[in-house]
């Protein structure tokens, strides 16, 4: 990961006490976000037929809560920044 943002699955609740928490927020899943790693999975499926894969697509609704959105502060702060530039031009 690298100057963006990443989704990880986390289904034992383990990533939280195992990241830098300084220079990450651990954020909930947005729809966006659902509809971006629904996409990917889709696409890591198509290529390598992974049953994982396959297991959280079949049960998305509960599976999805696995998830956290790792979002850098830095990139957080910029993307901030430019929505506020926007909105004031």
């Amino acid at each position: 990961m690298s100057g963006g943002v990443a989704w990880i699955y986390d289904p034992n609740r383990t990533f939280a006490r195992k990241c830098n928490k300084e220079m990450v927020d651990l954020d909930p899943l947005q729809a966006e976000d659902e509809e971006r790693i629904l996409a990917l999975l889709k696409t890591h499926i198509r290529l390598t037929d992974s049953k994982v894969a396959e297991f959280i697509l079949s049960d998305w609704k509960t599976q999805s809560n696995h998830f956290v959105k790792v979002f850098p502060k830095e990139y957080k702060a910029v993307l901030a920044k430019r929505n506020q530039q926007v909105k004031t031009h």
